[in-house]
């Protein structure tokens, strides 16, 4: 179901773009008006955004279902998908059949965090990037995406950013117990920068959990 996060007086115009990275609920957003996303049409999305020249319905049962058996339900989903964006975005985007595809301009935090990454461009990764790609999602294809997206995100992170922008990435909800990236900021940050107190901090209490942890186990 649609929900409209708030509502202007002005009609929908501008670009429309998906919210996919860091939230238990994704958005799609034109202009000034925003409305959430099911968590299965997001992922639908998803899928169809990074597929331009589309997928069919056996393509994405097994993407999300992992199995072609649920064609039945992705063709049901697909048709309650294609409701909604008629609702919100009207002739701006649309869902075609035989593959399923979208026709209509449609940017996303995603594309342009990869295009970002595909550049080297830290700042800007920083910008889009704002955690785990649809991080409630069980799905096949898009646990893959999300590890992979992660995974390359931290790559370019530990190996080109400063100190300043490894503090800001470590504030990501999933770097909150990474002790490496805690490293690198404390490898490159000045003895009197800010981002070091607090990486230490940090550290120290991490270090104490994992301490308390394996001490733990060896009374157990």
């Amino acid at each position: 179901m649609l929900r409209f996060q708030r509502t202007v007086a002005d009609p929908r115009t501008g670009d429309l773009e998906l919210l996919l990275t860091g939230r238990r609920t994704s958005l799609i957003r034109r202009g000034r008006v925003t409305a959430c996303l099911s968590g299965r049409h997001a992922e639908l999305l998803t899928l169809l955004h990074l597929h331009p020249d589309g997928l069919g319905a056996g393509e994405i049962a097994e993407s999300l279902y992992g199995s072609v058996d649920a064609v039945g339900t992705v063709r049901a989903e697909v048709l309650r998908l294609r409701r909604v964006l008629q609702g919100f975005a009207g002739d701006a985007l649309s869902l075609d059949s035989r593959p399923y595809r979208l026709q209509g301009e449609l940017d996303s935090d995603l594309l342009r965090t990869r295009a970002a990454v595909d550049g080297g461009d830290v700042d800007e990764v920083l910008a889009h990037y704002e955690g785990r790609l649809l991080p409630a999602s069980d799905a096949p294809e898009i646990r893959r995406l999300r590890e992979r997206t992660s995974a390359v995100v931290r790559a370019l992170m530990l190996e080109n950013a400063d100190h300043e922008q490894l503090w800001r990435y470590a504030q990501l909800p999933e770097n909150e117990s990474d002790l490496e990236v805690l490293m690198a900021v404390l490898t490159l940050a000045p003895p009197d920068a800010p981002e070091r107190a607090a990486a230490t901090t940090r550290a120290e209490a991490l270090e104490a959990e994992e301490q308390e942890e394996r001490t733990r186990a060896d009374v157990r």
